[in-house]
């Protein structure tokens, strides 16, 4: 990009992503979405689509892409971030499209004894990095 050209708006949702310190993992993700989002509405700039846009994009991922509740609220919020932060448009027009519910399930928890079983079956590297992460809580990318 020389100097006299403008960033595109996903240039600059990017840099923004950054100077916000999200993580790499969510920035790329939010992008996807975003990316996702423009196709869905046939490369339209997010300036000429509302409120309406999103959430006829939510439904779709929803009804037709049957993705999970978790994935939905990770798409609005991939969506109202440069509505709000970039394009300056007021989020609370957004804000009325509805969340997915979430269904509240207990997570399964291995028994130390079926923990030890497992650990038990590694060895060297592997065996050294799972029981670092079990021990300390650490994510994957964390500990690599």
């Amino acid at each position: 990009m020389t100097m006299d050209q403008r960033p595109t708006l996903l240039e600059r949702y990017r840099e923004e992503l950054q100077v916000r310190h999200y993580a790499r993992c969510t920035a790329k993700s939010y992008e996807l979405w975003v990316r996702r989002f423009l196709r869905f509405h046939g490369l339209r700039h997010p300036r000429e689509l509302g409120p309406h846009a999103v959430h006829a994009f939510l439904t779709h991922l929803a009804v037709e892409q049957k993705v999970s509740a978790s994935t939905q609220n990770q798409v609005l919020s991939a969506l109202l971030f440069p509505y709000r932060d970039l394009l300056g448009i007021d989020a609370g027009n957004l804000e009325g499209v509805v969340r997915a519910r979430q269904k509240h399930s207990l997570p399964e928890v291995l028994t130390p004894t079926e923990v030890q079983a497992v650990l038990g079956e590694l060895d060297g590297v592997v065996a050294l990095l799972a029981n670092l992460l079990y021990g300390s809580g650490l994510r994957l990318a964390e500990a690599l």
